[in-house]
């Protein structure tokens, strides 16, 4: 009896590809966010120090996706300081939400080693984002706190406040699912592949061929037979490996191949040039159409005192996409 290599997809990890689907839409949602906005609201109202307006009552409906946008803006000259309240008030005039934004713009000239310059600085906006739960209408008031120059000298003159109010994408979850589904999906590449029962384990620098048992379970599970050879030698960097599957009497061979390893290919030597390690790593998919116990046979007639043999078979792996399988039979 001998191996019949094939392909399969059957074990590919969907989740996987389950994470990178819910990577793209929140990615979808970041980038066109924009398209799916509908202003209900944008206006310019004057308030004086000490008073309040009102700004005519929305009617809002109750929100099947995203969020409202509210942005608050005020228009001031340089070197003022300024203090405003916003209120979301009901149709009974009860406040259903309250803001205080301190905000400041000051500017000057700067000089330095023979060259000067102005600076302007402000911080004005405040930023709300809001759900709506229920249908009704809603008062937007504005409420000037405090008005003065940045030496304290109050200002008897009516501040500008733009407002904008906006249907969106709520943005701040957006960034919280690309974030979240990132770390899914980085986490789903390097490990998930990496799942599995460990049937056998093994490492030896003594002998050039290993003998191993294994008990394969029923259900057809992937299979993944590590071999790794790792060497500290100078100059030789080819070994011969031959792996044999075979029943425990020694009857029936399921599987035998050979593999040309080049370690030259993975090399990491110290400053002075010499090599500390070479290494190459062999990998192949089986699958068994039925539970028995096998005998696992590696041989490197080749090795050296300096290599060392590293043979790992684990059962129920999954895969990141398709993969050449040899089948046991």
């Amino acid at each position: 009896m001998s191996a019949t290599s094939t392909t399969t997809g059957r074990y590919i990890d969907l989740a996987l590809y389950t994470c990178v689907i819910a990577f793209v839409v929140v990615v979808l949602g970041v980038l066109g966010g924009g398209l799916l906005e509908q202003e209900y609201l944008s206006q310019v109202a004057a308030v004086r120090s000490g008073e309040s307006v009102n700004l005519a009552p929305i009617q809002f409906q109750r929100l099947s996706y995203g969020a409202l946008r509210l942005e608050v803006v005020a228009l001031i000259e340089a070197n003022r300081w300024i203090t405003y309240e916003v209120e979301l008030r009901d149709r009974q005039d009860q406040v259903l939400f309250s803001a205080i934004k301190p905000g400041w713009r000051e500017s000057g000239t700067w000089r330095e080693e023979g060259e000067s310059g102005t600076w302007d600085e402000a911080d004005l906006d405040a930023v709300l984002e809001l759900k709506v739960t229920e249908t009704e209408p809603i008062t937007i008031r504005l409420n000037l706190l405090d008005y003065t120059t940045t030496n304290g000298t109050d200002i008897n003159e009516p501040a500008t406040l733009k407002v904008t109010l906006r249907r969106g994408l709520d943005s701040g979850m957006l960034w919280w699912g690309l974030l979240g589904t990132g770390i899914i999906l980085v986490g789903a590449f390097w490990w998930g592949p990496f799942g599995g029962d460990r049937l056998i384990h093994s490492l030896s620098n003594q002998d050039s061929e290993l003998v191993l048992q294994a008990l394969l379970a029923r259900g057809r599970p992937l299979l993944r037979l590590t071999i790794t050879l790792t060497s500290t030698h100078q100059s030789q960097f080819h070994r011969t490996l031959r792996v044999r599957i075979r029943s425990l009497d020694g009857t029936h061979t399921f599987y035998t191949n050979r593999h040309e390893l080049n370690l030259s290919s993975n090399i990491k030597r110290n400053e002075d040039g010499e090599v500390t390690q070479a290494r190459a790593v062999q990998h192949t998919f089986l699958i068994s159409p039925q539970a028995m116990e096998v005998a696992l046979i590696v041989e490197v007639p080749d090795l050296t005192l300096k290599d060392r043999v590293s043979v790992t078979l684990e059962q129920g792996v999954h895969t990141r996409w398709t993969v050449p399988v040899q089948v046991l039979t």
